[in-house]
């Protein structure tokens, strides 16, 4: 009986693969006007992202990980303190367009969706003052690299701020409690955030499951060449060694 020859041999697939533009550029802040709670006056609103939960710096970073935070902040550059700013609904999607069909929604009447990747969503100041804030850890859509934040957000008058305050740790909204004024802005009035580039190709989907990430032909034929060598090496020896 011949002798049995071993050949070590392995091939190595990339487990993660980093998709950025060729060119960088910033994620842009939106600002725009609405009308104030009693229907009169017009009033700027803006949307920020911020360094970290201190609110102190702008953030002019690009790309992010999937477990890096993003600290967003919607602001109401008025003088007028009689009044009071609330996020109302946000979403992302996978392009610029606050009205692309493949919207992934995280936040409803002002409090973060419960479920799914939303869990990781935390509104930390909403209907109490000119400004408003949520964190979120950061996440994407499958086949697509890039992902867009769009809000839309109401006023209200200070004397009514018990009911423009969320608290989103009840079980149910009490129906009774209801804005001075609600109004749906837009599609041009959402305040829109963007673009953040994703590390990961990973990601989520409203219709479709994830997909993984691909290795190229040219590793495929190279480890397959590598496999027919050891093949035909352990081949050569077998018959080398039952040949003495």
């Amino acid at each position: 009986m011949g002798t049995l020859v071993s050949v070590p041999f392995s091939c190595s697939y990339p487990s993660n693969i980093t998709v950025a533009l060729p060119t960088p550029y910033y994620p842009e802040a939106n600002v725009i006007s609405i009308p104030g709670p009693n229907g009169t006056g017009t009033f700027v609103v803006e949307m920020n992202l911020f360094t970290d939960s201190t609110y102190t710096a702008v953030s002019n970073t690009t790309t992010f990980a999937t477990t890096d935070i993003i600290y967003v902040q919607t602001k109401l550059t008025a003088d007028d303190n009689n009044l009071v700013l609330l996020i109302h609904d946000c979403w992302a999607t996978p392009t610029s367009s606050g009205t692309d069909p493949l919207a992934y929604y995280f936040i409803a009447k002002g409090c973060p969706i419960a479920g799914r990747v939303a869990d990781t969503v935390h509104v930390t100041m909403n209907g109490v003052g000119k400004v408003a804030r949520f964190n979120t850890q950061v996440f994407g859509f499958v086949d697509y690299n890039s992902t867009y934040f769009h809000c839309t957000v109401d006023l209200c008058s200070e004397n009514a701020r018990q009911v423009c305050e969320r608290n989103c740790d009840e079980e149910e909204e009490n129906s009774t409690v209801l804005l001075t004024r609600r109004k749906r802005l837009a599609n041009d009035d959402v305040l829109s955030l963007g673009p953040f580039i994703n590390k990961e190709s990973t990601g989520i989907s409203e219709t479709s499951p994830k997909k993984p990430a691909g290795v190229s032909p040219y590793t495929i034929m190279i480890c397959t060449f590598s496999i027919v060598i050891a093949i035909l090496l352990v081949v050569v020896l077998y018959f080398v060694l039952i040949s003495r």
